[in-house]
């Protein structure tokens, strides 16, 4: 199942209208250097992994040593990205067959 998606819609919280109702946040080049540098989430220290706009998981070892492609794609999200975009950051709870597309190599889980 590939990613149709980059955004995130916020909602209503209240009875009172909310003024970033209705509106859209795509992962930024932000997002990606502040995640980088935190390989697992707090609090908990649960392993993390990129999620790729075609549906792919990546490790952090590999966005790292490929962090050029990955800005490039968050730089330019609706040109060609060779697969390298990131939209979203998430734990791997169970997943003990989650592979890295870069590298093939396990990504770690949090119980599995």
């Amino acid at each position: 199942m590939g990613v149709d998606s980059v955004a995130i819609v916020l909602s209503k919280t209240g009875q009172g209208a909310n003024a970033l109702e209705g509106m859209t946040m795509a992962y930024t080049i932000s997002d990606f250097r502040r995640d980088i540098r935190q390989p697992y989430a707090w609090p908990g220290g649960y392993p993390m992994f990129f999620l790729m706009s075609d549906g792919e998981a990546l490790s952090f070892a590999a966005a790292k040593s490929q962090r050029r492609n990955v800005l490039e794609a968050l730089a330019c999200p609706y040109g060609d990205n060779g697969g390298w975009r990131v939209v979203g950051v998430g734990v791997n709870w169970e997943n003990a067959d989650l592979t890295c597309a870069h590298t093939g190599k396990a990504i770690e889980s949090a119980y599995a």
